[in-house]
């Protein structure tokens, strides 16, 4: 299958980490210097944050940090995985725009941020006339190729699933989508063994008739540190949610 390039990121290099030292930073080694790089995911992401792990970076805009990190090879170093998750945002607002996710292709974008008591879900959709209500989720845990979220007992992720069931019975359309951040994903599995009561809430909100889809994107790059691009890998992954 041909790739669907999504996004272009320009002046990335290759990084070395060394340590995760807050919940949003992490110290590299760039040629040689140390410095600090923000990490947009508040996941655990033990498998990919490690030291010695390889990483891609790019210039950083945040006041603190000197760098921005990608992605990381992870242990399996079978290849980068996406870790900021701003990227995984904008593939799905890309791919949602050019209507290449199969169960989405009837529903656009029309906003960011659904306000719900003191929660905010990613975005509003308007579906062939119907409101529709969605919540972006990584699933970069990978389990022989298997994509899993989450990587630690999420409260929030809880609490998300209840508003989406609540959302359908008012007669909303509700979408719980999941970013694989790397190419060779082959489907999605909650991670019953990291929350298994988050992954008894997901199969009841399938049930109560939230809409749950999967997709996967991919990272290429030049190794001469001009452009890495962003693609659809697969733009529906099959959902197991049998234990």
């Amino acid at each position: 299958m041909r790739e669907e390039a999504l996004l272009n990121i320009e002046k990335v290099f290759d990084c070395k980490i060394l340590e995760r030292d807050s919940r949003f930073s992490v110290l590299v080694e760039v040629d040689g210097k140390k410095g600090r790089a923000w990490l947009s995911n508040s996941g655990r992401l033990q498998d990919l944050i490690f030291p010695g792990a390889k990483g891609l970076c790019i210039e950083g805009r945040e006041k603190r940090t000197s760098f921005r990190l990608l992605a990381s090879w992870g242990k399996s170093a079978r290849g980068p995985i996406v870790v900021d998750t701003r990227l995984h945002e904008l593939s799905f607002e890309v791919a949602m725009s050019r209507k290449v996710l199969p169960k989405l292709r009837e529903c656009s974008l029309e906003g960011k941020g659904f306000r719900m008591g003191n929660s905010i879900l990613d975005y509003s959709l308007k579906c062939q006339g119907r409101k529709g209500v969605a919540e972006l989720k990584s699933a970069a845990i990978d389990r022989e190729g298997v994509a899993s979220y989450p990587d630690a007992p999420s409260d929030r992720g809880k609490r998300h699933l209840a508003i989406l069931s609540d959302l359908v019975r008012k007669g909303l359309r509700g979408f719980l989508i999941f970013v694989a951040p790397f190419e060779w994903a082959r489907a999605f599995e909650p991670a019953w063994e990291v929350d298994r009561e988050l992954g008894k809430l997901l199969v009841k909100a399938f049930n109560d008739g939230v809409e749950i889809t999967a997709f996967s994107i991919g990272l290429s790059y030049m190794r001469d540190g001009v452009t890495a691009k962003i693609f659809l890998a697969s733009p529906s992954l099959p959902i197991i949610l049998s234990r």
